[in-house]
């Protein structure tokens, strides 16, 4: 074979890969084409449409819509305190995914936040059909009704959180704006105490005015033959009192705050073989029990008393007594507690 025909053999075969090569070029950019009007064909996954309203003092705030994820968009409108967006946005993740209950509430502390108070109670009262234990919702439902001073909601709904679990830990609930034109309600009173944590709650701290060693003494100031000694037990959830008298008889009394209803309860416990129980509180700077006695032969004796603090080392004491069902009243003491290390007053 000639040099001539070699050369031209080798031109065919280059010129036919070349061909080769950009019809193949071609049909790549073809496939490339085509796949891109696909994608922009697809339909969007998010119903949440990126409506939002900003002004360029938001440029710090602005992010880049996620419209794979409604939930992150409804909290970074939440976070930017846009209420009314942000109840629109949880509105719309709770239809499309009606299980979410954080979308609920969510949307009703919007809608709260945002001033629509008749609305965000719509939405937790709804919520509350979901889920009645929901301490947030509870305690919010109260808020609203404060608002607009209904106290028997309020107090309903206040009793239905801390029944959930809610605890005031910063301030008692009558210093927290709310609820401030409910103090002195004695409902709305135990309430505040049952939503302190036990450490907190001033109710245990009401009788520890008597707490130490006494000497009683009558209106005369002559000394009695008793004197008595008060002492904390059980972490300071109990006052145990010992009254000693001379002939060596001796009576122990117990003061605790029942869990139950709040109030205070005394019992004494004598060494003749009876016992006198009392219910009281502290109320006008002043312990107050009223109660009963149940002698050997089963007669019922009614008791009242009242124990008042003057200063740290005198407490006045008055014990009164009914036979007649509390028709009258007769005094069976009236005198005054002072502590062993000072002397009686002189009037």
């Amino acid at each position: 074979m000639s040099s001539s025909e070699t050369d031209f053999g080798e031109s065919f075969a280059t010129t036919i890969v070349k061909w080769i090569c950009f019809a193949g070029l071609l049909i790549v950019l073809a496939f490339g084409i085509l796949f891109g009007i696909f994608v922009v064909n697809q339909p969007q996954k998010s119903p949440i449409k990126p409506v939002r309203k900003r002004s360029s003092s938001d440029f710090d705030k602005i992010k880049i819509w996620n419209l794979d994820n409604p939930a992150e968009n409804a909290d970074h409108e939440f976070q930017i305190q846009n209420w009314e967006e942000s109840a629109r946005l949880y509105s719309e993740l709770f239809k499309q995914f009606p299980d979410n209950y954080d979308a609920l509430y969510r949307k009703g502390l919007s809608l709260q936040y945002a001033g629509k108070l008749d609305q965000a109670l719509e939405v937790y009262n709804f919520a509350k059909t979901l889920k009645n234990d929901d301490i947030d919702t509870l305690y919010n439902i109260a808020v609203i009704y404060s608002k607009k001073k209904n106290k028997s909601q309020v107090l309903l709904n206040l009793q239905l959180a801390i029944l959930a679990g809610y605890m005031s830990l910063d301030v008692p609930l009558s210093q927290k704006e709310p609820f401030a034109f409910l103090k002195g309600n004695p409902e709305f009173d135990i309430l505040e105490q049952r939503a302190l944590p036990l450490n907190k709650r001033t109710i245990y701290r009401q009788f520890d005015f008597i707490l130490g060693s006494w000497q009683l003494f009558d209106r005369n100031d002559q000394p009695l033959t008793s004197h008595r000694v008060v002492s904390k037990e059980n972490n300071g959830y109990l006052l145990t009192v010992i009254m000693t008298q001379k002939n060596g008889n001796r009576a122990t009394g117990f003061n605790f705050v029942d869990p139950e209803d709040l109030k205070w309860k005394q019992i004494w416990a004598q060494g003749k073989g009876t016992a006198l129980k009392y219910e009281g509180e502290f109320r006008d700077g002043k312990m107050q029990f009223t109660g009963k006695e149940v002698d050997e032969k089963g007669n019922v004796v009614l008791r009242r008393k009242v124990y008042i603090p003057v200063g740290h080392n005198k407490i006045e004491h008055v014990i009164e007594k009914s036979t007649n069902g509390g028709k009258s009243w007769m005094k069976i003491f009236d005198g005054y507690w002072l502590r062993i290390t000072e002397k009686p007053a002189k009037k």
